[in-house]
């Protein structure tokens, strides 16, 4: 094994929490909630929902990016930057692993976060909200800001978004 790929033998084991609502990963493990899986019983690779799929890809981008060891995404006052680059990684991902065109990867993406903006405009509690994150609908501004290309036929953004500035 070359000393270049040998992080990879350390990668986070995959949990499935039938009761949870949200993805989260550190550098142990990714946790997948039961919400975001499509059926109602966890099988040892249960498919995803699409949100799922998005927010699985997203952590899975935290892994592959190597965040949970990189001072920049440990910092508070960086960590929105490394939320930044998963959502972009997770565009890949999702091309890679589902088969999807850029675009389309793009819109799933996209889509998990038009979840969380209308979950965080709506006053739900959320579990991935954490002071490293900026508002939902920042991070949504900031991912389209990366694929303008794409931008224009994603949906509007809710009205409630263009209260929320840096």
């Amino acid at each position: 094994m070359t000393r270049e790929y040998s992080w990879f033998l350390k990668t986070p084991e995959i949990v499935i929490e039938p009761r949870w609502e949200a993805v989260q990963s550190t550098s142990r493990q990714i946790r997948v909630g039961g919400a975001l899986l499509a059926g109602t019983r966890p099988t040892p690779t249960p498919p995803l929902t699409p949100i799922g799929a998005a927010a699985f890809a997203h952590e899975l981008g935290h892994v592959v990016l190597r965040h949970h060891s990189a001072a920049r995404c440990v910092q508070l006052s960086t960590r929105h930057l490394c939320e930044g680059d998963a959502n972009v990684e997770a565009v890949r991902i999702s091309s890679i692993a589902w088969g999807l065109t850029h675009a389309q990867a793009v819109a799933l993406v996209d889509a998990k976060m038009l979840d969380t903006v209308a979950g965080q405009l709506a006053g739900e509690k959320m579990i991935a909200r954490d002071p490293g994150h900026k508002h939902a609908c920042l991070e949504a501004r900031d991912f389209r800001a990366r694929f303008p290309a794409e931008a224009s036929a994603l949906p509007v953004l809710p009205a409630g978004c263009a209260a929320i500035t840096e």
